[in-house]
């Protein structure tokens, strides 16, 4: 809903004589959350865990999701032929298949971490460290290269199953969770050091006018009101999970937490 919104934000608002793959393209993009900064908000002023949760599972769904659709209307854009057999095929392969390999990776991940489950070795913490890492960068190589799904599904799939199954049997639970969380701050900082980069060579460039800031702050309040539209038709469902119930200050959280990678 927010790629479809944003693509037709795109298309029909602003003055740029895009083609609808195109604009469907820059919406995916778009449509993708990044809640880095705002998770990590939460985490410093003691929010609940529930709120926490759910904005960070919804952006992990969203960039599997987000980088499907921007795979299709890109490949549409180039003039690549997609019929809807071909979509169709495509989509069940990126999620059917991405959500099947991860479930097989995580399961084998899990059996190896219970062999290595001894509180009483100091070796075995280690060697789970290593299943873990192992598990999320195969999944994703195996999923992206090798089966030619999707990757970032695949490792979502993975770790659901590690979370799922393996918690109880992790020997130091304080190392795991330091470990990852290095792992998080440091590829948060190369992603975002690697955007400011680039961001830069894109905003000075001579292409670039004073108009396109006045158009990108218009598609920003486009974006953030298509996000506000979508949050209110998904209320009523938000309202009836039974663990995850959100209530409207919560909604209305998420509608600005939303933030765009």
């Amino acid at each position: 809903l927010g790629a479809a919104g944003t693509g037709l934000f795109i298309k029909y608002i602003l003055p740029y004589d895009w083609s609808f793959s195109m604009c469907m393209t820059l919406g995916s993009v778009l449509a993708a959350t990044d809640p880095v900064a705002v998770v990590a908000l939460l985490k410093a002023v003691g929010a609940s865990a529930k709120l926490t949760m759910v904005i960070t599972g919804e952006s992990l769904l969203n960039d599997g999701t987000a980088m499907v659709l921007f795979t299709i209307f890109f490949d549409v854009a180039r003039s690549d032929p997609y019929s809807a057999i071909d979509v169709v095929e495509f989509f069940a392969r990126m999620v059917f298949v991405s959500a099947l390999l991860g479930t097989f990776i995580g399961g084998i991940a899990c059996y190896w971490m219970q062999k290595a489950s001894s509180r009483h070795s100091e070796s075995d913490i280690i060697v789970q460290l290593a299943i873990s890492l192992c598990c999320a960068y195969l999944s994703f190589f195996l999923g992206e290269s090798t089966i030619k799904t999707s990757g970032i599904l695949t490792t979502v799939a993975s770790g659901l199953i590690l979370a799922w199954r393996v918690w109880p049997v992790i020997v130091d639970h304080s190392a795991m969770e330091h470990v990852w969380h290095a792992i998080e701050y440091l590829g948060n900082t190369l992603i975002f050091s690697l955007a400011g980069v680039l961001t830069r060579r894109a905003c000075f460039s001579r292409a670039i006018n004073r108009r396109e800031y006045f158009y990108l702050f218009i598609l920003y309040f486009g974006v953030v009101i298509i996000r506000g539209v979508m949050m209110l038709l998904a209320y009523p469902l938000l309202t009836r999970l039974s663990d995850y119930g959100a209530t409207p200050r919560e909604c209305a959280f998420m509608v600005w937490g939303g933030l765009r990678g």
